[in-house]
């Protein structure tokens, strides 16, 4: 029978312990938000204000999307500009001849005498894994061998070499 009343008081006793946490925490979250809120319960904004504000961020978006859909190929606007265009003020015009892509480099290779394949990464992308006569950025891939892959481009053949 002493065992109820003892189990009854460490139950309360909890749940006062639990309610008190509950105060304390709740007490230390007010006191953050009015610390960095410096006491203003609610943002006053003005709807003048919202819409100059809406306005602004439309026309960021409109001319992000002009500058998206130009055409690639300009000039790197976070590079320096040759010092011949620099000197003369010249600026680019007319189109460019096409890029030639980059030559891949090897990222893996598989080989057996049955089925051998490779990995291929260029800067922007890497393949799948490939075997001979597969292509990727423009590439063929001639010929793997455990030491070397032979890839070809418009007749000009390429050897890459593995590290």
């Amino acid at each position: 029978m002493s065992q109820a009343p003892q189990d009854a008081r460490m139950l309360w006793v909890g749940a006062l312990a639990l309610l008190m946490v509950g105060v304390f925490l709740g007490v230390r979250t007010e006191r953050a938000m009015t610390a960095v809120l410096g006491g203003q319960a609610q943002a006053q904004v003005k709807p003048d204000e919202t819409a100059a504000q809406w306005a602004a961020l439309a026309k960021q978006v409109r001319d992000q999307n002009a500058l998206l859909a130009q055409p690639p190929g300009r000039r790197d606007p976070f590079r320096e500009a040759p010092a011949e265009v620099r000197e003369s003020g010249a600026r680019e015009t007319g189109p460019r001849p096409p890029a030639r892509p980059a030559t891949p480099a090897i990222a893996a290779v598989l080989f057996d005498n049955v089925n051998p394949s490779v990995k291929l990464r260029t800067s922007s992308a890497t393949s799948d894994w490939l075997h001979v006569g597969d292509k990727f950025a423009g590439w063929t891939v001639v010929s793997i061998s455990g030491s070397a892959v032979e890839i070809s481009q418009g007749g000009e053949r390429v050897v890459l070499q593995r590290r």
